[in-house]
């Protein structure tokens, strides 16, 4: 099972993430199904567009992650809105890693020669002249 991340990562995974219609999480307010918490679709897909993970989304929601696992296992449409979020997240990745390809970024023509093109680096060793390499197994100490 995978270790929660610390509610510090939660909020650099999400930094720039500003919606100032997110409600604050109300600690003493039980949120699970039954308790009215309400999931904003718009909100789960743009998150989950920046990358978020669902811990990271239910944070944002201002929800337990079990709360939000417990609504996706209800409502699929939640789900859609996740898988629709990180798509476009992708997209939007791969736009931007093309343009700057587009734009000269040497590392990122390479980077992407090598995951679209199957390009890769190769080493050649050989001896002097291009010749074949000697390998001496012994050390001659003259004795």
């Amino acid at each position: 099972m995978r270790k929660p991340r610390s509610n510090a990562a939660i909020s650099d995974a999400c930094e720039g993430f500003d919606d100032a219609n997110l409600p604050a999480r109300d600690e003493k307010r039980r949120s699970g199904p039954g308790s009215g918490a309400i999931i904003d679709l718009g909100v789960v897909e743009r998150a989950a567009s920046i990358g978020c993970s669902k811990e990271e989304v239910a944070a944002v929601l201002g929800i337990h992650r079990d709360t939000l696992h417990e609504h996706i296992s209800r409502n699929p449409e939640i789900q859609e809105a996740l898988d629709h979020g990180s798509s476009k997240g992708r997209a939007t990745l791969r736009r931007l890693q093309w343009k700057g390809a587009e734009d000269g970024n040497a590392t990122m023509l390479v980077w992407l020669g090598k995951q679209l093109l199957g390009q890769k680096d190769s080493i050649a060793h050989t001896g002097g002249d291009g010749g074949p390499i000697t390998i001496i197994t012994g050390v001659d100490r003259g004795d």
